[in-house]
């Protein structure tokens, strides 16, 4: 069974996992081919995303922008991290002890995908359903809509990232709508697990709802 990926999803984890990476990275990042430059490099974007991560944390009445600019630096980080991993692992002096030692290694997975099932809930974004999940373990989650046109539920999306807003319009003839929703959650590309309980969204034409 394929490991998990060794980098952790949440914020939290990854600043205390990134602490150790590069504590060992200096010791053993020249065996692997990584030079003292990448080395700096690596280290100089942890800083920056460290210090994002904290604005983020510390500065609730700018939590959006801060976020913002914890992402952006956290991507940057990523898209030199993640490949620099790559090649110590590529690299013909690369042990799996020395993978544990840089936790780069996946932990083995402990959970049993027919148990999953997403939980649905729902509020109003500018008068848009705002269908809101959590990813949990899984890679992405697909989403069926029932418009109450005749067509039963029919897919809508399959999103990557929490949460996912319906911009469909309201029909011209129709003050308001009542439109269901459910997911299932996908893992590899597969579908897996139970699908969602239903989840009914009044919308109207000014954007209010009614519940």
């Amino acid at each position: 069974m394929a490991k998990r990926h060794y980098l952790p999803y949440r914020d939290a984890a990854l600043d205390e996992w990134i602490e150790v990476y590069i504590k060992h990275l200096k010791q053993v990042g020249g065996e692997l081919g990584i030079s003292q430059d990448e080395i700096d490099l690596i280290e100089q974007l942890v800083i920056t995303f460290k210090q994002s991560l904290d604005e983020a944390f510390s500065k609730k009445a700018e939590a959006m922008a801060a976020v913002g600019r914890k992402n952006t630096n956290k991507r940057a980080m990523l898209d030199v991290l993640l490949p620099q991993v790559q090649r110590m692992k590529n690299h013909p002096n690369y042990k799996e002890s020395t993978g544990q030692l840089l936790r780069v290694i996946g932990a083995e997975p402990a959970i049993d995908k027919q148990k999953l099932k997403p939980k649905l809930k729902y509020k109003l974004d500018a008068g848009k359903p705002r269908i809101i999940w959590e990813k949990g373990v899984a890679d992405a989650i697909t989403i069926y809509v029932d418009r109450k046109d005749g067509k039963g539920f029919v897919f809508l999306t399959t999103d990557i990232n929490p949460d996912y807003i319906d911009t469909h319009p309201v029909p011209d003839d129709k003050d308001a709508v009542v439109w269901k929703y459910k997911a299932a959650y996908i893992i590899n590309d597969e579908k897996v697990g139970q699908e969602s309980e239903e989840i009914a969204v009044t919308v109207t034409r000014t954007g209010e709802t009614n519940y």
